[in-house]
Protein backbone atom coordinates (compact mmCIF):
# COMPACT_ATOMS: atom_id res chain seq x y z
CA UNK A 1 0.00 0.00 0.00
CA UNK A 2 2.69 2.65 0.87
CA UNK A 3 4.68 1.43 -2.34
CA UNK A 4 1.41 2.49 -4.34
CA UNK A 5 1.17 5.53 -2.59
CA UNK A 6 4.83 6.76 -3.37
CA UNK A 7 3.97 5.64 -6.91
CA UNK A 8 0.47 8.09 -7.14
CA UNK A 9 2.57 10.97 -5.73
CA UNK A 10 5.26 10.34 -7.93
CA UNK A 11 2.73 10.67 -11.00
CA UNK A 12 1.11 13.40 -9.24
CA UNK A 13 4.31 15.78 -9.09
CA UNK A 14 5.53 14.77 -12.15
CA UNK A 15 2.35 16.16 -13.72
CA UNK A 16 1.55 19.32 -12.19
CA UNK A 17 5.39 20.69 -11.68
CA UNK A 18 4.51 21.68 -15.04
CA UNK A 19 2.41 24.85 -14.79
CA UNK A 20 0.54 23.83 -17.99
CA UNK A 21 -1.26 20.87 -16.86
CA UNK A 22 -1.67 22.82 -13.43
CA UNK A 23 -3.28 25.30 -15.23
CA UNK A 24 -5.23 22.61 -16.75
CA UNK A 25 -6.42 21.57 -13.90
CA UNK A 26 -7.21 24.64 -12.49
CA UNK A 27 -9.50 25.69 -14.84
CA UNK A 28 -11.27 22.67 -15.22
CA UNK A 29 -12.14 22.63 -11.82
CA UNK A 30 -12.79 26.24 -11.25
CA UNK A 31 -15.20 25.96 -14.52
CA UNK A 32 -16.54 22.90 -13.65
CA UNK A 33 -18.03 23.95 -10.56
CA UNK A 34 -18.83 27.36 -11.83
CA UNK A 35 -21.07 25.48 -14.44
CA UNK A 36 -22.48 23.54 -11.67
CA UNK A 37 -23.79 26.05 -9.94
CA UNK A 38 -25.16 28.20 -13.03
CA UNK A 39 -26.24 25.18 -14.54
CA UNK A 40 -30.12 25.29 -12.57
CA UNK A 41 -30.21 28.67 -14.02
CA UNK A 42 -29.46 28.69 -17.19
CA UNK A 43 -32.57 30.06 -18.44
CA UNK A 44 -32.45 33.47 -16.64
CA UNK A 45 -28.98 33.72 -17.60
CA UNK A 46 -30.29 33.08 -21.49
CA UNK A 47 -32.64 35.99 -21.01
CA UNK A 48 -30.52 38.83 -18.89
CA UNK A 49 -27.53 38.05 -21.26
CA UNK A 50 -29.60 38.55 -24.52
CA UNK A 51 -31.65 41.76 -22.70
CA UNK A 52 -28.62 43.20 -20.81
CA UNK A 53 -25.57 44.40 -21.30
CA UNK A 54 -22.43 42.58 -20.54
CA UNK A 55 -21.07 44.09 -17.61
CA UNK A 56 -25.26 43.49 -16.07
CA UNK A 57 -25.24 39.34 -17.39
CA UNK A 58 -21.54 39.08 -15.56
CA UNK A 59 -22.67 40.79 -11.79
CA UNK A 60 -26.01 38.57 -12.65
CA UNK A 61 -24.33 35.47 -12.91
CA UNK A 62 -22.18 36.44 -10.27
CA UNK A 63 -24.81 37.15 -8.27
CA UNK A 64 -26.39 33.29 -9.02
CA UNK A 65 -22.91 32.02 -8.50
CA UNK A 66 -23.26 33.23 -4.87
CA UNK A 67 -26.69 32.54 -4.05
CA UNK A 68 -26.42 29.06 -5.67
CA UNK A 69 -22.97 28.76 -3.17
CA UNK A 70 -25.16 30.29 -0.11
CA UNK A 71 -28.22 27.66 -0.64
CA UNK A 72 -26.39 24.63 -0.61
CA UNK A 73 -25.55 22.45 2.40
CA UNK A 74 -22.15 22.13 3.48
CA UNK A 75 -22.21 18.38 2.49
CA UNK A 76 -23.27 19.40 -0.95
CA UNK A 77 -20.71 22.45 -1.23
CA UNK A 78 -18.09 20.11 -0.04
CA UNK A 79 -19.05 17.35 -2.36
CA UNK A 80 -19.20 19.59 -5.25
CA UNK A 81 -15.43 21.48 -4.30
CA UNK A 82 -13.96 18.02 -3.82
CA UNK A 83 -15.39 16.30 -7.36
CA UNK A 84 -14.75 19.88 -9.12
CA UNK A 85 -10.92 19.55 -7.79
CA UNK A 86 -11.02 15.67 -9.05
CA UNK A 87 -12.24 16.05 -12.32
CA UNK A 88 -9.47 19.03 -12.59
CA UNK A 89 -6.78 16.69 -11.50
CA UNK A 90 -8.21 13.91 -13.72
CA UNK A 91 -8.02 16.37 -16.36
CA UNK A 92 -4.45 17.44 -15.86
CA UNK A 93 -3.71 13.94 -15.75
CA UNK A 94 -5.37 12.70 -19.06
CA UNK A 95 -3.82 15.43 -20.38
CA UNK A 96 -0.15 15.00 -19.57
CA UNK A 97 -0.89 11.15 -20.67
CA UNK A 98 -2.06 12.12 -24.10
CA UNK A 99 0.86 14.23 -24.74
CA UNK A 100 3.09 11.09 -23.77
CA UNK A 101 1.61 9.01 -26.62
CA UNK A 102 0.63 6.50 -24.00
CA UNK A 103 -2.77 3.80 -24.62
CA UNK A 104 -4.70 3.85 -21.91
CA UNK A 105 -6.36 0.74 -20.56
CA UNK A 106 -10.16 0.18 -20.98
CA UNK A 107 -10.17 0.19 -16.44
CA UNK A 108 -9.00 3.63 -16.68
CA UNK A 109 -11.55 5.04 -19.30
CA UNK A 110 -14.41 3.69 -17.71
CA UNK A 111 -14.01 4.37 -14.33
CA UNK A 112 -12.75 8.43 -15.19
CA UNK A 113 -15.86 8.81 -17.65
CA UNK A 114 -18.18 7.17 -14.85
CA UNK A 115 -16.96 9.41 -12.58
CA UNK A 116 -17.25 12.60 -14.67
CA UNK A 117 -20.93 11.41 -15.90
CA UNK A 118 -22.07 10.67 -11.98
CA UNK A 119 -20.57 13.86 -10.64
CA UNK A 120 -21.80 16.40 -13.34
CA UNK A 121 -25.16 14.53 -12.79
CA UNK A 122 -25.62 15.27 -9.22
CA UNK A 123 -22.66 16.45 -6.98
CA UNK A 124 -25.17 18.75 -4.88
CA UNK A 125 -28.33 18.20 -3.60
CA UNK A 126 -31.88 17.43 -4.18
CA UNK A 127 -33.07 20.54 -2.50
CA UNK A 128 -30.94 23.16 -4.08
CA UNK A 129 -31.39 21.66 -7.55
CA UNK A 130 -27.36 21.56 -8.21
CA UNK A 131 -25.86 19.16 -11.13
CA UNK A 132 -27.66 18.34 -14.93
CA UNK A 133 -29.97 16.60 -13.40
CA UNK A 134 -32.46 19.95 -12.55
CA UNK A 135 -31.89 20.90 -16.09
CA UNK A 136 -33.41 17.75 -17.19
CA UNK A 137 -35.80 18.28 -14.65
CA UNK A 138 -35.13 14.98 -12.98
CA UNK A 139 -33.93 16.74 -9.43
CA UNK A 140 -37.22 15.15 -7.56
CA UNK A 141 -36.04 11.46 -8.66
CA UNK A 142 -33.17 11.93 -6.12
CA UNK A 143 -35.44 12.11 -3.66
CA UNK A 144 -36.34 8.28 -3.85
CA UNK A 145 -32.38 7.35 -3.19
CA UNK A 146 -31.51 6.87 1.03
CA UNK A 147 -29.62 10.03 0.91
CA UNK A 148 -31.53 12.33 -1.31
CA UNK A 149 -28.76 11.70 -4.23
CA UNK A 150 -25.99 12.51 -2.49
CA UNK A 151 -24.15 9.11 -2.37
CA UNK A 152 -24.33 9.43 -5.96
CA UNK A 153 -21.44 12.29 -5.13
CA UNK A 154 -19.33 9.91 -2.81
CA UNK A 155 -19.40 7.12 -5.82
CA UNK A 156 -18.66 9.82 -8.22
CA UNK A 157 -15.76 10.95 -5.74
CA UNK A 158 -14.89 7.30 -5.09
CA UNK A 159 -14.65 6.55 -8.90
CA UNK A 160 -12.53 10.05 -9.38
CA UNK A 161 -10.03 8.79 -6.72
CA UNK A 162 -9.52 5.57 -8.28
CA UNK A 163 -8.79 6.96 -11.43
CA UNK A 164 -6.37 9.42 -10.46
CA UNK A 165 -4.86 6.55 -8.54
CA UNK A 166 -4.43 4.78 -11.78
CA UNK A 167 -3.57 7.05 -14.00
CA UNK A 168 -0.97 8.74 -11.53
CA UNK A 169 0.23 5.48 -10.85
CA UNK A 170 0.52 4.52 -14.68
CA UNK A 171 2.13 7.72 -15.14
CA UNK A 172 5.31 7.25 -12.84
CA UNK A 173 5.74 3.68 -13.90
CA UNK A 174 5.67 4.88 -17.60
CA UNK A 175 8.49 6.06 -19.74
CA UNK A 176 8.74 9.72 -18.21
CA UNK A 177 12.42 10.10 -19.02
CA UNK A 178 11.49 9.60 -22.86
CA UNK A 179 8.80 12.88 -22.08
CA UNK A 180 10.61 15.25 -20.31
CA UNK A 181 13.79 14.85 -22.44
CA UNK A 182 12.09 15.33 -26.05
CA UNK A 183 9.21 17.09 -24.55
CA UNK A 184 10.16 20.11 -22.54
CA UNK A 185 13.95 19.63 -23.59
CA UNK A 186 14.76 23.45 -22.02
CA UNK A 187 13.93 22.21 -18.10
Amino acid sequence: MRSEAVQIGKGLREVFQHPRYAGIGLITAVGFFILNVLLPNVGALKAVIADASGNQAIKFAGALIEGGINNMTVVSLSTLVVISTLIGVVMGLVVYKIKMVKVFSMQDGRSTTMGAILGFAAPGCASCGIGALSALGLTSTLAYFPFQGIEIGFISIALLIGSTGSLSTRIAEGNSWFFEKYCFPDQ
